[in-house]
């Protein structure tokens, strides 16, 4: 068994290609976080997917942040293979956009409110009102559409955290691109003060209508990937096209070595 950082929970953990997983189901990711939502935090949750496997492998400070993580739990199918492949099932995928939703809807039911940091100007707004016609009693506490760039721009993300901190909301969901936007989570998410922080990166798109989010039958077979890189290709290729065989040869890598340390 494996502790989360905060020392009080303890979940067994898949290695999948350095990143270590949690095995948690979904509902008890839910539960999880509007648990830490009650102890107040600061923490932060990680949904890797594949791509995010690719940049723990390049990024010294990519790796930190994923060790120092409270919670990691698998967001793409692939990762749910690769596991099932590792000998080491996790109990089941946690999508970023999912879990988005379910702590919304469990944030209206306990009164707790929340900050949508990210997207596009309008995006973010738009996906706060969906989420209140699904629940009409959620609190928003705040969006904010930082600019252009504003992962690099010091100037900036001292705006953005002083939004945070100002709304001081329950929990602060952030609508960026990952795993960048993991890291800058990993910076900040103390200054922000708010008990739980978590990056869900397409998700403000899927849920106001502004970007058509993969259909069902993508999701559950493991293709939404491919249906992204259709419908974005100038924006996608590079992760997909480039990403993917780099994430299949190091699999292959580690279940050999995996199988020569047991024999």
């Amino acid at each position: 068994m494996a502790s989360v950082k905060d020392g009080k929970d303890k979940y067994d953990r898949t290695n999948v290609l350095g990143i270590e997983l949690h095995r948690i189901s979904f509902d008890d990711a839910v539960d999880w976080v509007m648990r830490k939502v009650e102890e107040g935090g600061p923490v932060f949750a990680v949904t890797p997917n594949v791509d995010h496997t690719n940049h723990y492998r390049k990024s010294s400070e990519y790796r930190s942040m994923i060790h120092e993580a409270h919670l990691v739990v698998a967001d793409g199918v692939p990762l749910l293979w690769a596991a099932k492949l590792l000998g080491a099932p996790l109990k089941g995928r946690v999508n970023g956009t999912d879990l988005f939703e379910a702590i919304a809807r469990a944030c209206a039911r306990e009164g707790r409110s929340i900050f949508l940091m990210g997207g596009i100007s309008g995006v973010a707004q738009a996906c706060a009102d969906a989420l209140r016609k699904v629940s009409p009693d959620l609190k928003i506490a705040g969006v904010y559409s930082p600019a252009k760039g504003c992962l690099d721009d010091e100037g900036e993300c001292v705006r953005m955290v002083e939004a945070v901190s100002a709304a001081a909301p329950d929990i602060l969901f952030v609508g960026l691109p990952g795993p960048r936007a993991e890291v800058w989570i990993h910076r900040h998410y103390k200054k922000c003060g708010v008990p739980v922080s978590i990056n869900v990166g397409a998700s403000f798109d899927f849920v106001s209508g502004n970007v058509k989010r993969a259909p069902g039958i993508f999701q559950k077979t493991g293709m939404e990937w491919f249906y992204r890189l259709v419908s974005q290709p100038k924006k996608l290729w590079r992760r997909y096209v480039l990403g993917n065989p780099v994430f299949l040869a190091r699999l292959v890598r580690q279940m050999l070595t995996n199988r020569q340390g047991k024999k």
